[in-house]
This record gives C-alpha cells, sequence and structure tokens, in this order.
C-alpha cells in the first residue's frame, strides 16, 4: 500500500530541483515502511483530439545522425523535451535509432510552456 505525499521533492529529500527538472512530473508517495520515492511508472497520453489538430503541431523530418535529444535542441532551444517529442509520436524505446526521412508530429513552440503546466497540473491530481 503506498499513498499519495503532498511534500515537495525538497521537503523529503532536502534537495533542490533546478527550474526544467523532470522529477518535478512525478507525485512523491510513501510505502507501508515510510519508504518515500517518485511514481515513475505513472504514463501519460494524449488525446486524440489533441494529436490530431493540426493547428498544434508541426511535421519534423528526421535527418541523418537525428537523435531525440537534438532534435528537441532544434525545435525548443533545450534537450530537456526529448520525452515530449517520443509521447507524441507514441515512441516506447527512444533508445532506437531514428530513420532519416520519418516525419514526427511535433508539438508547436508556441504552445509548449502551456502543455508542460497542463501535465504538471494533472500529476499532482
Amino acid at each position: 500500500m503506498t499513498d499519495k505525499v503532498l511534500n515537495s521533492f525538497y521537503d523529503v529529500t532536502g534537495i533542490q530541483l533546478s527550474q526544467n527538472s523532470l522529477l518535478k512530473l512525478f507525485n512523491i508517495v510513501k510505502s507501508w515502511d515510510d519508504t518515500y520515492f517518485l511514481n515513475i511508472w505513472k504514463s501519460y497520453s494524449i488525446s486524440d483530439k489533441v494529436v490530431n489538430n493540426s493547428s498544434v503541431f508541426e511535421i519534423y523530418i528526421v535527418e541523418d545522425n537525428d537523435w531525440w535529444e537534438n532534435i528537441s535542441y532544434k525545435l525548443y532551444g533545450t534537450k530537456t523535451f526529448w520525452w515530449l517529442l517520443c509521447l507524441f509520436n507514441n515512441i516506447e524505446n527512444p533508445f532506437e535509432e531514428l530513420e532519416a526521412g520519418k516525419k514526427l508530429k511535433v508539438l508547436n513552440a508556441e504552445y509548449l510552456y502551456q502543455f508542460i503546466k497542463e501535465i504538471k497540473y494533472i500529476s499532482k491530481l
């Protein structure tokens, strides 16, 4: 049995996370033996309504030697959002090599921070 904890990561560990740390997306839970851990098993999915809304997305054509991190950097100016690209393209294993010429759906940069804000909100539910 585990219970969701309302304490912050800092409250539990004494470690201050960076502003863009992905650890903030996960709930902290406490097990029956008072052990704290992050619930990394919580999965996220994007509704078909959003994925099929062409005003929210662009198409990116994978280039030779592209990886998720450098595509994120090209599109958003940071490597941090590689996981978002995987999420929008239903990628289960981000360690597999990307094929040059593959078409990816990518979130328009103008919606990026609103999307992150909403993920943070729902992760607290």
